[in-house]
């Protein structure tokens, strides 16, 4: 199921279209931030962020990936 018009599990684990799988998590003031596996296990920083149209942007560069481009993979990280 792809994440559609904002609605993002907390700690969610989507993946991208080339097969990496991320994680969402929502920050204390609301913003929405995604974490590689690896980054989100060691409390890394976040990769993945969302612009204001929903597209996705990878270190604060745009990608071709919006937010409906992420199906949930039915698992969550805790």
């Amino acid at each position: 199921m792809p994440a559609m018009g904002g609605h993002v599990r907390n700690f969610g684990i989507y993946r991208l279209p080339d097969g990496t799988e991320i994680v969402a998590k929502y920050q204390i003031n609301g913003n929405l931030e995604f974490y590689t596996l690896e980054n989100y296990e060691k409390d890394g920083q976040a990769e993945y962020r969302l612009d204001d149209h929903y597209n996705l942007l990878k270190n604060g560069q745009p990608t071709d990936w919006r937010l409906h481009d992420m199906p949930w993979t039915g698992r969550d990280a805790w």
